[in-house]
């Protein structure tokens, strides 16, 4: 029989926490399943570091799996004069950047995070519960890196960053359990930025109102077990995009989907079937934007030719992240990016019907 495990967590309370030290153990009856098991990172006891985000580009048209398998490598830059930019302005497939970012920097893409999800998760079994765990907010795999305590936070909620403030802590005591997960979550990524719905008590820098879910195009069942490819993951993915996500971008806010898991909320991410778990079309749909709206990123203002809608983003990084939304059949579009004097252009096949994130390095 198992006795009883002492362990320590190495952080000075949650929030503080959230960018420094490594979680190990807390102590846990015999058997009992416990979020705080998970491993995430190989040395737990190492600091955390911000993670490598992966170049090039993903596509919403499959599911988890295929997103980090066809990630594809940077495309090449073609250096252009600013009259060649000018003169491709209304080619057709065509997406330019034409203004400087703006001043609010934006921290991410996220969920609504609830206790009955940590204990969803944590009832998984190992190695699996650890493997999803991480999937959620690591660089290449979903990516998310906020989260929104508690249900129902659609109204105005606090932005709860790396801050030791004690009025900002006890708006966590509320939240046990996913305090927990979050503590795990910091040994991975210590840009996570948690939202807390309770009155604002910041400037309003601090404060955002995550876009509210509307209702699925499809029944909800479809929706949530709708197949990549098929009609009923497009429709999703089509308006995840823009009534949440690039609505959300265009007000200064980070997109948060309402729901983690599917088994609960047909607006959920994650559908969990036994032992296998894989993102739902709104999942795989958060998870490519999540990709080019990294913590920090600001939205430049951008002009896109025909049908398509986009998205470009300045990152923390000094490099440039571009969504397209691509209603048509697949394509190739022309991305045009200031540099200087002059711009870059690169050339990116986009799949149809898709969201795609196209990542792009420093120069």
């Amino acid at each position: 029989m198992i006795g009883r495990v002492a362990a320590a967590v190495v952080a000075a309370g949650l929030v503080a926490g959230l960018g420094y030290g490594p979680v190990l153990h807390y102590l846990e009856p015999a058997g009992a399943a416990s979020i705080l098991d998970v491993r995430v990172v190989d040395d737990p006891f190492a600091a955390p570091r911000l993670p490598a985000w992966p170049r090039g580009a993903v596509d919403s048209s499959r599911g988890l799996v295929d997103l980090r398998l066809t990630e594809s490598v940077e495309p090449p830059a073609l250096p252009i004069t600013f009259a060649d930019a000018q003169e491709a302005l209304d080619a057709p497939a065509t997406v330019t950047v034409v203004a400087e970012p703006r001043n609010r920097a934006i921290p991410g893409v996220g969920v609504e995070l609830t206790a009955s999800d940590v204990e969803d998760l944590a009832a998984l079994d190992e190695p699996g519960r650890s493997a999803v765990v991480r999937m959620l907010t690591a660089a290449d795999g979903a990516a998310l890196s906020v989260f929104a305590l508690g249900t129902g936070t659609a109204g105005r909620t606090l932005l709860v960053a790396g801050d030791s403030s004690g009025t900002r802590r006890a708006l966590l005591d509320d939240f046990p359990a996913e305090e927990d997960l979050l503590r795990v979550w910091a040994q991975l990524r210590p840009d996570l930025s948690v939202l807390v719905p309770e009155g604002a008590t910041l400037d309003d820098d601090g404060v955002y109102g995550p876009a509210a879910t509307t209702g699925l195009p499809v029944p909800a069942d479809r929706a949530r077990r709708a197949e990549p490819g098929t009609r009923a993951w497009s429709q999703v993915v089509d308006q995840v995009v823009h009534d949440e996500i690039f609505a959300a971008l265009d007000a200064g806010r980070p997109p948060v989907a309402s729901a983690l898991m599917a088994g609960r909320s047909p607006a959920g991410l994650l559908e969990l079937d036994g032992g296998d778990s894989r993102l739902t079309p709104r999942g795989t749909a958060y998870a490519v934007a999540a990709r080019a709206v990294q913590p920090g990123s600001r939205l430049m203002a951008t002009r896109a030719t025909g049908d398509l809608g986009a998205r470009a983003l300045a990152r923390p990084d000094g490099g440039a992240s571009v969504l397209v939304w691509n209603p048509r059949g697949a394509r190739t579009v022309t991305l045009q990016l200031p540099d200087g004097d002059r711009f870059l252009r690169f050339e990116v096949e986009v799949a149809a019907r898709s969201l795609t994130s196209v990542v792009l390095g420093d120069r």
